[in-house]
């Protein structure tokens, strides 16, 4: 079994742990995969200090580092129940969408759709985020475009 089922949480605490087997094995899949775009989802916010320290990944710095020592394109998180957006190392992308529990009109609940395509030496990437109005139907909230340099190692 994983080393990230032998440790429970308190009760009390939200928090998380990706564990050494886990970290080991993204890192070896994303030593295989230098020329990818790369996406990585979790739950917790992976840089340290992004939330409360009850509710932050125990080895978040550790992950911290694997993003930015392989230059990863994308990062995926919930946890926050709000829309967050964070640039690490000059590249990397990092994205939580408010999510349902927190259905208010100042954040209201949404998600992002992804439409990512090579363009030359680079990922061309455009992210929407959507959300439904109080009529039920879907909405533009925002959208992006951004470049991101391939790897090419």
């Amino acid at each position: 079994a994983s080393d990230v089922y032998k440790r429970q949480m308190p009760f009390w605490s939200a928090g998380g742990l990706i564990g050494k087997t886990q970290l080991s094995g993204l890192e070896r899949i994303l030593d295989e995969t230098p020329n990818a775009f790369r996406c990585i989802a979790l739950h917790h916010p992976p840089v340290p200090g992004q939330i409360q320290r009850r509710k932050a990944l125990a080895d978040a710095d550790s992950l911290h580092q694997l993003i930015l020592r392989h230059g990863i394109e994308l990062v995926l998180h919930g946890h926050v129940h709000r829309n967050q957006e964070l640039l690490i190392g000059g590249r990397t992308r990092i994205m939580a969408s408010a999510s349902a529990s927190k259905a208010t009109k100042i954040n209201r609940a949404s998600f992002r759709l992804f439409d990512i395509a090579p363009d030359r030496d680079a990922w061309q990437v455009q992210a929407t985020l959507k959300s439904i109005d109080d009529s039920g139907q879907a909405i533009s909230l925002s959208k992006q475009v951004w470049r991101v340099a391939q790897n090419n190692d």
